[in-house]
């Protein structure tokens, strides 16, 4: 999108430096990273048609919330949108429910085998629990249910999240 600008904004120096360097190496030259705590930047940013806040907003603090509320209350040009992505709070308790059940689960094991096996055990039961139980809980029934596709890898990698 030639003709547009994007800005995005972060606290973490490592993380704003690869987003200039991917963005220069891309030959993108309408965006801009700025450096910074939102509480602190939001007053020097312009006016966004888009304002978005994608996996950060469930686990900051609560005045981090607000500024970022403030910055796209302040900033959103008439006729804007803000996005907060769906794993944001509440959504994400009912995944945080599935997550903390296979640590418990986990906690036993000896070897990573047993972990799989028993995150597997843990995912299927609570996808049958969550269909039935409908409402949240069953949109992300398939989400847990997937396993019979899953490589052992990719299997560890998505069940044992933090």
């Amino acid at each position: 999108m030639p003709g547009a600008t994007f800005t995005g904004c972060d606290a973490s120096a490592l993380l704003m430096r690869r987003a200039n360097d991917m963005a220069r190496g891309l030959g993108l030259a309408n965006v801009e990273f700025v450096e910074g705590d939102l509480r602190e930047v939001a007053g020097s940013l312009g006016t966004f048609d888009y304002v978005i806040a994608h996996g950060f907003y469930s686990w900051v603090p609560a005045d981090v919330r607000d500024a970022f509320l403030a910055l796209a209350h302040g900033h959103l040009a008439p006729g804007g949108l803000v996005y907060v992505s769906y794993n944001v709070l509440p959504g994400c308790f009912v995944r945080q429910i599935g997550w903390d059940a296979i640590k418990l689960e986990d906690a036993g094991a000896a070897t990573a085998r047993e972990r799989l096996e028993g995150a597997r055990r843990v995912r299927r039961d609570l996808a049958q629990a969550w269909r039935a139980a409908g409402g949240m809980a069953a949109m992300l029934a398939p989400e847990l249910a997937d396993d019979a596709g899953r490589t052992d890898g990719r299997s560890i990698t998505t069940t044992c999240r933090a």
